[in-house]
Parts: C-alpha cells; structure tokens; sequence
C-alpha cells in the first residue's frame, strides 16, 4: 500500500462542510414541518455522516448531502486509506527509519525503508531449497515484513477467516526463495548503502594498515564497492549496456534499476575475478615501501631492502648481495691483510736490517784496509817478489825494496768476492788464505821500534799502511807503533855519533 501524507487545512474545511450540512438538513426539516426534534435529529445526522467520513478520510464526501439512502453522499472507494491508517503507516515508517539508521550505525550500511508490494495478510510462498521439503509459506506482516508458517498455522488461520488452508495454500503469491527469506528478517528496503561515516572509518583502517603492511587497498574499490555502486571493476556501467540487457535484469530484480544494477555487477565481478582480473586500487604500495626497497611494486619473497644491501656491502663489499657460507666480511678481510701487511713490513724491516748491518759491517772492514788485497800486494811491488816474506824481511833490514819497481803483475780491483774471501779466510786460486798469511806476518814481523829505517822509507805508503795494519792486530795502536818507529830514529842533535840500541840498514 502506499502512504500519502495528510493535510491539517483539511479537517477544518471537512468541519465546516459538516457544520453547513447539519443547518440544511436542519432547515429543510423544518420547511418540511417536521417537529423540532425530528429536525434536530436530522441535522445531528447529516452531522454526523459528514464530520465521520471527512475524519476518517480526510475530505467532504460528494454527492447529496440532504439525500437518505441511495442518491445520498457518496462514499470513498472501497480500500481507501483512512486518516487513521495513514497516520499509522507514518508512525510504521518512521520507526522502521529510526530502525534502518540504528543498524547502519552499527553495520555502516543503511538501507532505505520501501513500501511494501504485498497487502498484509497476504500468503506468498517459494520452493524450498532443501531437496523434499517441499514450499515454505509465509504471511505478510503489517510493515511488509514476512512472517513464516507452517501448514498446520495456515490451517488455524484459515479458519479465523472463514475459509480453508488449501484455499490459501491455492491463493498463495509465489515468489523467489532469496525474495521470501529477505522479507522474513525485516520489512523490505532499498539496496543497502556504506554511510560517509563507514566510509571515513574504512579509509583511515586501510591507511593505518598500509602504514603497517607497506601495502594500500583503497576501500571505495574493493569488490564489495564496485558491487554496490553497480559498476563493474573494468568499468562499465549499468547504463552503458544495452537496453535489451537492462531489460532483463529489470525484470528479475522487481523493476527496481539500483538492484539490477547491483545484481549485474555482482555477476559480472564475479566473472571477471575469476578469470582473473585484478581489482584497481588493491595492494598499491606505499611511498613508504617503495622507499624500503628502491622500487615501485610489491617485493619478491626474500627481496632485500635497501637498509640490507648497503649493510651487506658495507660488511661483504660489492653491490650487498646476501653472503655466501663461509664469506668473511670486509672488516676481518681488511684485519687479515693488515696482519699479513705488518708481518710482511716486520719481515722487510729486519731483511733491511740485516742487509744494512751487512753493508755497514763492510763499509767498516773496507775502511780499515787499503788496497784490494793485501795479501797480493807483493805482486804488484817489484821489491818483495817472495810476497810477504820479503815485505817482513825488509821490515827486519834483511834488504832495502827497490823504489818503484814492479813485476808488471796488475793489481786486482777490489771486489765483493775479494773482500768475502778476505773476511772468510776463504782460498781462492790456489793461494794462501788470507788468514794463514796474516798470521805468518803477525809471527815473523818486527817490533815497531825495530823497523829498519831506510827500509821504511824504501817501502810504498800502502805498504807502510800494511806494516801499521799487521802491528794494530798484534796489540799495538797504530799511531803508537807510529810513534814508536818515530821515537827508534838516530838522534843528530851532537857532532858525536853515538851508537843506539837500533840497527841503521
């Protein structure tokens, strides 16, 4: 039924129709002759018959007033609303909106109370979907919402209105089972629809799980979303399809556009999800994700982050691959070759030390020799050709060296080898080492102030350095064994010679 709402300047209009309709009738009685109460009663009626039917629907009634029986004031057609159930059904609405919006603030969905299709009292029924049931059946409630029954409560109610239950059971309305099963949870309504505020909440969920997941899903593109709007996720729109195929959907959604719209975007969805289409606005990540891993789209499984790789590259070096088993790390690396380095600089350390040490200590023995090899210098010499023996002798005044002469035997250059085999006593080319001959020189040479003077100055002075070199490895100073030879000189301070205890070859 439909409720249509009631004007206030109606009852007054309806009041004073009635008032004028009591004084005719109350005049006409009169000219009429009738007694003052046979008129009064008269006008009390026409009253009556006018002030009930402008009450009970909210208009005059048409017709002739002042007519009894038929002619009389015409009555409203038969299922006519009256003011009391117009107000009723207000009272009805208003409570099933006041309900709707305490669900929605609870589910966050709203849907809008609708009149219902069905009289009250009328039976609709619907194939059960259980297999062997048989049809369920149930009675339209006041507010259009279904009450269900079996047949024995169909029974009972056929009998308080007079007639049968296979009569209802035959007059029954069939409808579709999802139909039957919504009207039996609560008055019919429109699509239900997400409230601003269950929007708001579902948008600040999503952002704190994204700050949570990485990930965003953007609540107004969920499925769920895309359904109730109509719309399917590629797109299109209830609209945009042809009219044959609105037509269809229209048809088995009671001519109501929002449900068809719901019901083909539910189907289509569906179809495009499983064929796998992907939902827009779902699992977009973040800028914060995006940073994480330096890349747009969601990570691989074991994806490292950036945080990882510049760890892994500052542990391991290269571009922060994950390490291998046994990989050391750049640290004990850098530890290794620091110890290998100052083991190595240790090592080269003491080499040089030991190459210095080796080279001063040959620099120093260079320094206290003279020519190449002393041990040769009688072959360079042509007053010692015996060698050494004969520098000895002539240090003994045995004979004066003849000045310059040589045996044209060239000197030998001073080498490592030379000076080697020096140091080492080592023989070469079948001589005599050359500590045999120092130590023969050292048994047989003379006391410095022993030294025959014309023989030292007969001698070279590198064979006076030898001469010094031989008394210094004996225990002499050289400048004493110097000063000695010195102090061994014939003195001529007086005419008179005199004879020392000194030979004077």
């Amino acid at each position: 039924m439909s409720f249509d709402t009631a004007d206030p300047s109606l009852y007054s209009t309806g009041m004073t129709a009635a008032n004028n309709a009591a004084q005719i009738a109350y005049n006409n009685a009169k000219l009429q002759g009738d007694a003052e109460e046979l008129a009064f009663k008269k006008a009390q009626q026409a009253f009556t018959n006018a002030s009930t039917i402008s009450t009970n629907f909210g208009y005059a009634p048409g017709g002739n007033w002042l007519t009894w029986g038929p002619g009389g004031p015409t009555q409203p057609p038969a299922g006519t609303a009256t003011m009391g159930q117009i107000a009723q059904g207000q009272t009805l609405a208003n409570q099933q909106l006041a309900n709707q919006v305490a669900i929605a603030g609870q589910t966050g969905y709203f849907a809008q109370p609708t009149p219902s299709q069905y009289t009250p009292g009328t039976v609709l029924t619907a194939a059960s979907t259980t297999p062997g049931l048989g049809n369920a059946y149930g009675i339209v409630n006041t507010d259009g919402s279904v009450q269900m029954v079996t047949t024995e409560a169909l029974a009972q109610t056929a009998a308080q209105r007079g007639t049968t239950a296979q009569a209802l059971i035959g007059s029954a309305q069939p409808v579709d089972w999802n139909t039957l099963q919504a009207l039996s949870q609560g008055p019919p309504t429109g699509p239900a629809q997400m409230t601003q505020a269950a929007q708001q909440q579902q948008y600040a969920q999503a952002a704190q799980s994204a700050g949570i997941t990485g990930f965003f899903n953007d609540p107004t593109q969920t499925l769920n979303a895309y359904n109730q709007r109509g719309q399917s996720i590629g797109g299109q729109t209830f609209d945009q399809l042809p009219g044959d195929q609105q037509q269809y959907w229209l048809q088995y959604n009671q001519n109501d556009r929002t449900r068809a719209a719901q019901a083909w975007a539910q189907g289509t969805n569906q179809a495009l999800v499983n064929a796998g289409t992907p939902i827009p606005g779902q699992n977009a990540p973040t800028l914060q994700m995006q940073a994480l891993y330096g890349q747009y789209g969601a990570p691989t499984a074991g994806q490292q982050t950036l945080a990882a790789q510049n760890q892994y590259a500052q542990l391991y070096g290269g571009a922060g691959a994950p390490p291998t088993a046994g990989q050391t790390t750049m640290a004990y690396q850098q530890q290794q070759y620091n110890q290998w380095l100052q083991a190595t600089q240790e090592a080269r350390a003491q080499w040089t030390a030991q190459q210095n040490a080796a080279q001063s200590y040959m620099q120093m023995m260079a320094n206290l020799r003279g020519p190449a090899d002393w041990a040769q210098y009688q072959k360079v010499l042509g007053a010692t050709p015996q060698g050494t023996r004969d520098l000895v002798r002539a240090a003994a005044g045995q004979y004066i060296p003849g000045g310059g002469a040589t045996t044209g035997v060239q000197p030998e250059a001073a080498s490592m080898n030379s000076l080697y085999n020096q140091l080492t006593g080592a023989q070469t080319s079948g001589q005599p080492s050359g500590g045999q001959e120092l130590q023969n020189m050292q048994n047989t040479l003379v006391a410095p102030n022993q030294m025959a003077p014309q023989t030292w100055n007969a001698l070279q002075p590198s064979q006076q350095q030898m001469l010094l070199g031989v008394w210094e490895s004996q225990g002499y100073n050289k400048d004493d064994a110097a000063n000695l030879f010195k102090q061994s000189l014939p003195k001529y301070a007086t005419s008179a010679p005199s004879a020392g205890a000194f030979r004077l070859q």
